[in-house]
């Protein structure tokens, strides 16, 4: 993969260093039972962090044992985006929150699906959802009682920011109705997940800290929508990842745990697979951010303004 990569690199901290920094913070995983969000998880929760994980489905066994709380959502639905933190902060955990991690997603199935609200369904999953949280979320005071172990509450986004073979695919049609093609829309959902970063530190007002994420390849369940779980393909493909690849447990436990405890590392700065610092994908002008931020605000709105197809 070529990333424009720097010589930063986030500085790895011992344990000790590690419960000190992540000990008493409450960190929310949006996409915690599987894959990259329970591995990270897990490690911050072996370090005296409250980890609260969302998901469709329960948490395994040793989520559980960790001591990781539950929250069940559907985030097909942007209304439940943002039903999910309304309801955080009617149980007083917003406010609390040092960290939301987004590690959420899907790839875009080779035949076009919608949600029941109209919006695409990777579109809706991967990326939009998180615009429709985080616009509640910010409004009901996000980690404004947090621990104060960070400067500013932070918000993590994970995608594929910072590669610069990344470009919008259909410009103007983020929600690919005019035309389709499950790659190319996947790739809309990363253009959005980079806007976003942007998006979230004006619309907090500086109040919080955005930090972007890219794991480059990793075994996980994000392909099963369009390789076909359970499939031949599905096995052959994740298994030539994990021979090759590092896996999500330890992408958690030799960078992201690393990424979540630092105290330097700054809003606006996304980080990638070894932990080094990578620069913004090229492609996406401060034009093009503009036109792709209105349109997915314009998308969040439709969906949740939509009456739920059968």
């Amino acid at each position: 993969m070529n990333f424009f990569s720097t010589k930063k690199t986030v500085a790895k901290l011992a344990n000790d260093a590690l419960g000190a920094r992540l000990a008493g913070q409450h960190i929310l995983f949006v996409g915690g039972t599987a894959g990259i969000g329970r591995a990270l998880a897990l490690e911050v929760l072996a370090h005296g962090a409250t980890a609260t994980v969302v998901g469709r489905r329960q948490p395994d066994a040793a989520l559980t044992a960790a001591g990781a709380r539950f929250v069940a959502c559907d985030l097909a639905l942007l209304r439940n985006a943002a039903q999910l933190a309304s309801d955080l902060a009617a149980a007083g955990t917003l406010r609390r929150l040092d960290a939301v991690v987004f590690t959420n997603g899907i790839l875009a199935n080779p035949k076009r699906q919608e949600s029941a609200e109209g919006v695409e369904l990777d579109m809706a999953v991967s990326a939009l959802s998180r615009m429709a949280f985080l616009q509640e979320a910010l409004k009901l005071g996000l980690g404004a009682d947090a621990s104060g172990k960070n400067k500013k509450p932070r918000v993590y986004i994970m995608g594929f920011p910072g590669n610069p073979s990344v470009k919008l695919s259909n410009p103007g049609d983020l929600n690919g109705e005019r035309t389709y093609d499950a790659l190319a829309q996947h790739l809309n959902t990363v253009i959005v997940n980079e806007a976003l970063i942007s998006w979230t530190v004006d619309a907090s007002s500086h109040a919080v800290d955005v930090i972007g994420l890219n794991p480059g390849l990793i075994k996980t369940e994000i392909r099963d929508n369009y390789l076909g779980h359970g499939s031949w393909l599905s096995f052959v493909v994740e298994s030539l990842i994990g021979l090759t690849q590092q896996s999500a447990e330890t992408f958690a436990r030799n960078v992201l745990v690393h990424v979540l405890a630092s105290e330097s590392v700054a809003s606006g700065e996304i980080y990638g697979p070894d932990g080094g610092w990578l620069q913004p994908n090229p492609n996406l002008s401060d034009e093009l951010r503009r036109k792709v931020l209105e349109e997915s605000e314009q998308l969040v709105q439709r969906g949740l303004n939509a009456t739920l197809k059968q």
